[in-house]
């Protein structure tokens, strides 16, 4: 465990890859496939309620902390990464090991310069997402298991920010088809890697 958190602690100090995206993945560089590389893909939507007097949804220039745990030559190897979803919400990251990768925080923006830091953490076996006034780290106690797939898709975050403030939910889904989550706001948004999939049809990763 020790082991664990020292190279957790020597990763969050350098930004392995950030990669900002615009609408319908526009300014996005789509890198050829290598070989026993995966793609990973994910998004991230959060409705505010009420906190600084903001009722609406936040889905742009969010970035997201990905902690990353996979077996490279028979060596387990954990990484860290700060990445920024586009306009529509959605985030990318290529020519990755596969294996096991967890959405361990997010930052975003409300109002003027208002900076929320959103973290996990493990309790009684069950993670939860809490806010922070510390700089958020990639340690992570309990990981699922690692995938082998060539595109590695982590569906659409959900966070509900209330006026307290506090994370008062939190929920993973695989598409939203105008559904209404919190706000009188119904959403649609197509899982992770159908998005990129559209938006790249060349693409060697959806292929």
């Amino acid at each position: 465990m020790k082991k664990l958190l020292f190279i957790f602690s020597l990763v969050y100090g350098l930004t392995l890859m950030m990669q900002c995206a615009g609408t319908g993945g526009g300014s996005i560089s789509m890198e050829p496939p290598e070989e026993g590389q995966s793609v990973v893909v994910g998004a991230v939507l959060v409705e505010n309620d009420g906190f600084e007097n903001y009722y609406r949804p936040i889905k742009s220039d969010i970035y997201v902390l990905l902690a990353s745990k996979s077996t490279v030559d028979g060596e387990e190897q954990t990484e860290g990464y700060r990445l920024k979803t586009n306009d529509d919400g959605y985030f990318i990251l290529q020519n990755v090991p596969p294996g096991a990768y967890v959405v361990k925080g997010i930052e975003f923006y409300v109002g003027v310069g208002q900076t929320m830091r959103v973290t996990s953490e493990w309790e009684a076996g069950r993670k939860y997402f809490r806010l922070s006034n510390e700089e958020l780290n990639y340690f992570v106690r309990d990981w699922p298991e690692e995938q082998e797939s060539k595109v590695i898709d982590l569906g659409i975050n959900y966070f509900l920010l209330d006026r307290a403030p506090r994370i008062a939910n939190f929920n993973v889904f695989q598409a939203l088809n105008e559904q209404e989550l919190y706000l009188d706001q119904s959403y649609t948004m197509p899982s992770p890697a159908e998005y990129f999939e559209k938006n790249f049809p060349e693409s060697g990763w959806f292929k």
